[in-house]
C-alpha cells in the first residue's frame, strides 16, 4: 500500500500543468516562425491608446488574426482583454475585433500598434470602421495591437 501511495505522489509531481488561458499558436498548415502578435481590447480610461494603469481589459471579445499572404486565420476570445498568437512566421497580419462580441455601451476610440523590441508605438494601417489593424511582423519580434474603447 505504501508503494502505491508513493507511486501516486510521483505521478502527480510529473503531471503537466497548463494555465487556464489557451494560447493560440500557428497551426500546422502555417510554417512556424518565432514572431508573436498580442492583441488587447481595453476600456481606455486615460485615453492614451495603450493598456496602462487604470484601464480595464474586456473578456470574451472575439479577435481574429489573419496572415494576408497565406490567408491562415485564427479567432480567439480575450481573457481580461488579452489574447495572443505565438510562433508566427514573418509576414503581414490583419487583426480584427468582432464588434458584435463587445459589451454594449462602448465604442472604438483608437487602434495603436506597439513594437516591444523598439518599445515604440508605430503607425500601423488601421480601419476604425471595420475594427481592423494591419501590421508587418518580422522574425523574433512581438507586436502589441491595442483596440482602445471608451464609453458611448
Amino acid at each position: 500500500m505504501k508503494w502505491l501511495f508513493l507511486l501516486l505522489i510521483v505521478a502527480v509531481l510529473f503531471m503537466p500543468f497548463t494555465s487556464a488561458r489557451t494560447v493560440m499558436a500557428a497551426p500546422a498548415q502555417q510554417a512556424a516562425g518565432n514572431g508573436m502578435i498580442d492583441t488587447w481590447v481595453i476600456v481606455d480610461n486615460d485615453r492614451n491608446g495603450i493598456y496602462s494603469t487604470g484601464d480595464v481589459g474586456l473578456s470574451d471579445v472575439v479577435v481574429c488574426l489573419r496572415n494576408t499572404r497565406t490567408n491562415w486565420n485564427s479567432c480567439v476570445g480575450t481573457d481580461q482583454g488579452d489574447t495572443w498568437w505565438e510562433d508566427l512566421p514573418a509576414g503581414r497580419y490583419a487583426a480584427t475585433v468582432d464588434k458584435t462580441t463587445v459589451p454594449a455601451g462602448y465604442k472604438l476610440n483608437s487602434i495603436r500598434c506597439y513594437d516591444t523590441v523598439t518599445n515604440k508605438i508605430f503607425k500601423c494601417d488601421t480601419y476604425k470602421s471595420t475594427w481592423r489593424a494591419y501590421a508587418n511582423l518580422s522574425n523574433d519580434t512581438r507586436i502589441n495591437i491595442f483596440f482602445a474603447l471608451v464609453p458611448n
